[in-house]
């Protein structure tokens, strides 16, 4: 029997609600018309929610066409209302809602239809497509969502009490019966505007089945457009209030409160289902904290006391055993454990191995207050050598916490917990051990290496004659992949390696660099410190040709290396130690993992600047070895217990070798000569564009129109301000960061405004000028409070730059701890000006703050620094590592 003799009338009614998608309805209609089933067999309901583009328009004539299709109009009320509406008028035996902004493939409907009439399907009550992600702005259709394992063995029909993973949560892509819809009177629930909506209706309607059978039919693809702006409801749910105010209630509560009512218990796929739900929420704010950032407090408290009695409803292996997405082991150990009143402890395992230092890390996990700990070494009893609580925060609030513990790897280990001994576990094992061994420690050392770098790259002491006897063994084997472009250079570059001459001038090197094409920061200040203090050290100097300061640091005598060149992967190669001021992609992971394996230098990040917030998202992914900080403030935050990775095994209180220079060439500029107000903006996540390469990022189209550039220019070409700058001898300059500064065209400067570029410019120079800097977020206010010279702090978008940038807040607040009065608006930015300039007990307490920061300014910034990354190459005596580690005070720093 053809399938079409199946069906009486219309074999499916498409409900697709319609708001303000004009761009997108032309794809959709098109799609519709090209359906191999042949679109009469379709009953069409378009259901407009009150849209104010042309959306309605495009539906109306859509349906002068078709006899089939219907145009539904209502009041604005969101998604669900307008699917309900259309459920109201449907007549097929099946229905369907897919949205309008996304695209079907042509044998969409008659792949189901066929599915549909398989014998084993005839009491199969929820069919589902296979959902692909559209990536409009590439044009990319990727089958990478979380849900696709299903369809790895073709179409399939599966029992959810026997496959609880294979939860269906899209009712955009699913065919329901219409009677069981009518007979039991279900509806989207029109409170739920973020998300869940879906998860909601279906699981109300497979509650209501004798079964919970599900169908899923691969051929019939659903292409899921990833809104390049976006724009979509989904996208912008992780930042919508009513998602954490309304939805564990009205969404998860209510249908596993009618689990228990109709099943007597909660089936495991409905609490699969409602988990990958809250966990991609999860999930998200992990990733880049801005739903925490964005979403009132109030909001995510409320959040969190719904999902803990939710929790409790929970068997807690569903949770444990979660593999829908890739999520981190502790955001699972975090939503099972974390909302307990009893303590949990995690088992312990190892974390990383420093085998130049001779210390090994352990780490676990624990809710509520700190275990009680007993390390033994050898049998005795030792203090960790470093110490670390990292708070593992989720939505606003700390779940979870992880322990981590720094001892001497030259003994057996053992950790007791709570008065228990804990297992330790190397990564991704579970041996049934309650010790670790030294043997254990290299064991996992060298396997670690050994997975990390390729053996072409691997460091050893063969002969090049011998490695290129190797090479051309291999080539023989393989001589169609070795004769690539790639591959030729590929056994060039690892037999250079191996030549002595090389090894000589790059092994165990210190490479030294700031960005890319500029200098003129902490590791050229570094580096001269070097040259002049301890020149046995075998040091290079990164930067490409084409930057300004090339010739500059070539006059000085400096070791320079290309940066990209074939001199420099032989540098990285073989160094020992990656020293930058900066720790973007380009500086700490330059060469292809896939390619050259994992770096084998050390990594020491200067810092460009002051932390003043939370970068943890950002700087947890980075592997640092070494860490400068400048404040002892911004020095106990990160080391203390907050949302870092980093601790005292890393982080080192010293001060920027930048700051010495800065001091130097201060002392050397007569009082005549600071005579700057500098005005120096720093940059916005919203208006820069993406990087291109390295460091150089595309120019945005949507400058033009920002308040960045509205309220900016409104200071920098302030009549009041040119006037308090005659008034008291001083010039304007306007310096913004070097991502704006390709958009000077855009600002109508006046002839009396100086603009400084920061490429080529001495930047300690044109601060040493600096009589007063206005600024917003930047951290090149503690440039200026080095020197004990004002800031006016000009933070028009406050709200957007919190919930936006990269940075989140910390222990710094502006109002208590900024060294100068905080402005929301022009005209209060020109008074606070005039203020600093003119009234000294005014100016004096923000002067008073900056003694207080930097108390210590001594010149020896570079040397400590120095210090610091040579003592990550000695080795500790068990006797050393068994003692605690002091925290730094610039008193104690001071003294060594």
């Amino acid at each position: 029997m053809n399938w079409k003799d199946a069906f009486l009338g219309y074999c499916f009614t498409v409900i697709s609600p319609v708001y303000n998608v004009g761009n997108y309805l032309s794809d959709f209609f098109s799609g519709l018309e090209a359906q191999t089933c042949g679109m009469e067999e379709l009953e069409i309901i378009l259901v407009d929610d009150g849209s104010t583009d042309d959306s309605l328009a495009l539906c109306t004539e859509f349906a002068s066409r078709h006899e089939n299709v219907r145009v539904l109009t209502k009041a604005n009320g969101g998604q669900a209302s307008a699917r309900n509406l259309g459920i109201e008028h449907a007549s097929a035996p099946w229905i369907t809602f897919p949205d309008p902004d996304d695209a079907l493939s042509p044998n969409y409907f008659e792949s189901v239809a066929a599915f549909m009439q398989l014998e084993g399907n005839r009491n199969t009550r929820l069919f589902g497509a296979h959902i692909l992600k559209w990536f409009e702005d590439r044009d990319v259709v990727a089958d990478d969502h979380p849900t696709g394992f299903r369809f790895r063995e073709g179409s399939t029909t599966v029992d959810l009490y026997g496959e609880p993973k294979f939860i269906h949560g899209n009712a955009c892509l699913s065919f329901f019966r219409r009677d069981i819809v009518e007979q039991f009177g279900l509806r989207f629930h029109t409170g739920l505007k973020t998300r869940f909506e879906d998860g909601h209706f279906m699981s109300q309607y497979l509650l209501r089945c004798d079964r919970p059978t599900i169908g899923l039919i691969d051929e019939a693809q659903y292409f899921y457009r990833q809104r390049s702006d976006g724009s979509s409801t989904v996208q912008q749910a992780r930042v919508d209030v009513r998602t954490y105010d309304s939805l564990p209630l009205l969404g998860y509560t209510s249908v596993l409160r009618l689990a228990i009512e109709l099943k007597g218990e909660i089936p495991r796929w409905l609490q699969t289902l409602v988990l990958y739900d809250f966990i991609w929420l999860f999930k998200s704010d992990v990733h880049s904290k801005i739903p925490s950032r964005t979403v009132p407090k109030p909001a995510l408290e409320k959040f969190h006391e719904r999902i803990a009695e939710i929790v409790e409803m929970f068997e807690p292996e569903v949770i444990l055993g979660f593999d829908m997405m890739t999520v981190p082991a502790w955001l699972l150990e975090a939503a099972a454990f974390g909302y307990s009143d009893e303590q949990y402890v995690s088992s312990a395992h190892v974390g990383n191995i420093d085998k130049r230092r001779k210390l090994v890390e352990i780490r676990y996990r624990y809710t509520g207050a700190l275990p009680s700990e007993a390390l033994y070494v050898r049998g005795e009893v030792v203090e960790p050598h470093f110490s670390k609580v990292k708070d593992l925060d989720v939505l606003g609030r700390t779940l979870l916490k992880e322990r981590s513990l720094w001892v001497s790897s030259r003994g057996v280990v053992r950790l007791e917990v709570n008065g228990r001994m804990r297992k330790i576990e190397p990564k991704e094992r579970t041996p049934h051990q309650f010790k670790l061994t030294t043997g254990d420690i290299r064991r996992f050392d060298r396997e670690q290496r050994e997975k990390a770098v390729p053996s072409l790259y691997r460091r050893n002491d063969t002969r090049a004659v011998d490695q290129l006897s190797q090479g051309a063994k291999r080539a023989a084997r393989s001589l169609r992949g070795m004769l690539t472009k790639e591959g030729v250079f590929d056994v060039l570059l690892s037999t250079s390696m191996r030549m002595l001459w090389n090894r000589r001038r790059f092994g165990a090197a210190w490479a030294i660099m700031d960005r890319e094409f500029e200098a003129n920061d902490s590791a050229e200040q570094l580096y001269r410190w070097i040259d002049a203090n301890r020149p046995e050290i075998k040091r290079w100097f990164v930067l490409s040709k084409k930057s300004p300061d090339w010739r500059r640091l070539k006059n000085d005598g400096f070791a320079l290396v290309d940066y990209g060149s074939f001199k420099w992967k032989l540098l990285l190669l073989l160094s020992a130690h990656l020293i930058s001021s900066h720790a973007d992609v380009y500086v700490t992971n330059p060469l292809p993992a896939g390619r050259f394996g994992k770096p084998q230098w050390r990594f020491s990040f200067l810092q460009h600047g002051v932390i003043k917030g939370d970068l943890s998202t950002w700087l947890n992914r980075k592997s640092i070895d070494f860490m400068v900080t400048s404040t002892e403030d911004e020095y106990r935050y990160i080391v203390g217990e907050s949302p870092y990775s980093l601790g005292t095994a890393q982080v080192r209180l010293t001060g920027l070798p930048r700051y010495d220079a800065l001091l130097e060439k201060s002392a050397a500029v007569p009082a005549s000569e600071v005579n700057q107000i500098v005005i120096a903006p720093t940059w916005r996540q919203y208006l820069v564009g993406k990087f291109s390469s390295g460091s150089t990022r595309e120019r945005n189209t949507d400058f033009t129109e920002s308040d960045y550039l509205k309220y900016w220019q409104a200071v920098v070409t302030s009549d009041a301000l040119h006037e308090v700058a005659k008034e008291n001898n001083l010039e304007i300059v306007f310096m913004p960061h070097p991502n704006v500064q390709p958009y000077l065209d855009e600002f109508r400067l006046p002839s009396w405004v100086k603009v400084q570029h920061y490429a080529g410019a001495d930047i300690q120079v044109v601060i040493s000028k600096t009589a007063l800097l206005i600024t917003d977020y930047s951290s090149i206010a503690f440039n200026a409070a080095y020197l004990h010279r004002p800031v006016v702090y000009f933070q028009f978008d406050a709200e957007r730059y919190r919930s936006e940038h990269t940075e989140g807040d910390a222990y710094f607040e502006y109002d208590q701890h900024g060294f100068g009065p905080v402005v929301k608006n022009v005209s209060d930015a020109l008074n606070a000006t005039r203020k600093l300039l003119t009234d000294d007990d005014f100016a004096s307490e923000y002067i008073e703050r900056a003694r207080n920061t930097f108390p210590v300014r001594d010149g020896r910034n570079s040397e400590r620094v120095f210090n610091a990354i040579e003592q990550l190459d000695r080795p500790l005596s068990c006797e050393e590592a068994a003692v605690a580690a002091p925290l730094d005070t610039w008193q104690t720093v001071a003294e060594r």
